[in-house]
């Protein structure tokens, strides 16, 4: 899906399209694909269609792997295969990949129906699908501001005094994908900044979200689970986690609620 993205598009979302290939496929973070099939629905059949020719050929040939790969790297998929069964579960992953982008190529369409500004159209499609489920007054400021954050509901340490400290946490389902992907990230961009030592990186699950987080950074989509799991915190969300403009506003809020 994501590889008929690549072709179709232009610009700036298809280089984000190609980061996010990489990312699912060696690093096993599939988030990122999420929001290219929120622009498309259809491409749901895509995904269905070849997950199960995938199915197909691991239970005809009888392969499968001596454990469950979290994240599933492709790395990992490889490594977790008995020898005899390697090319039988690879050939399962290339056959689930070609129905997938051919289905997919067929639902985008051409690459006029899909030029950057009505890509973002997108959004606002979803956002009036989303006034007619209970969830609409959680989710609406959030899809309206994708970086959206709430008001500090408790004092943040000051980052400028000697000693002081303060917490970012990224939070995702598992804590182990996104949230480990996006935490990694902030940190290197941190150790550039003056103030970058004195702040505190870490990841974790929605339900396990440390006590001394003083912000959370999760998904959009997470942010009302992250609400109801820490309360009482400061809260960011992100829709694309490679995107570099997000960490960007990631540092400048942390710089404004720790002056």
């Amino acid at each position: 899906m994501l590889l008929a993205y690549i072709i179709r598009l232009r610009g700036q979302v298809r280089r984000n399209a190609a980061s996010s290939l990489a990312i699912h496929t060696l690093g096993g973070i599939h988030e990122v694909y999420f929001p290219y099939v929120l622009m498309k629905p259809q491409l749901l059949i895509a995904l269905i269609l070849g997950n199960m020719s995938g199915i197909w050929i691991f239970q005809y040939w009888n392969a499968g792997l001596v454990s469950i790969p979290s994240p599933a790297s492709l790395f990992l998929v490889i490594g977790l295969a008995p020898p005899g069964d390697i090319f039988c579960v690879m050939l399962g992953i290339a056959v689930s990949a070609v129905v997938s982008l051919a289905v997919s190529l067929v639902v985008i369409g051409s690459a006029d129906d899909l030029k950057e500004r009505n890509v973002s159209s997108k959004e606002h499609e979803l956002i009036r699908r989303l006034e007619h489920v209970g969830q609409w007054g959680e989710v609406s400021p959030v899809l309206r501001n994708p970086l959206a954050a709430q008001p500090p509901e408790k004092p943040a340490p000051d980052i400028g005094e000697e000693g002081g400290t303060f917490t970012v946490c990224f939070a995702c389902d598992a804590g182990l994908g996104s949230s480990a992907m996006g935490a990694a990230i902030l940190r290197k961009k941190l150790r550039a900044l003056p103030f970058g030592e004195r702040v505190t990186v870490v990841h974790a699950s929605l339900d396990q979200i440390p006590d001394n987080a003083d912000l959370i950074v999760t998904h959009h989509y997470l942010l009302g689970r992250a609400k109801q799991s820490a309360p009482g915190r400061e809260y960011m969300s992100i829709g694309n986690y490679t995107d570099p403009a997000a960490y960007e506003t990631i540092l400048q809020k942390i710089r404004s609620i720790t002056k």
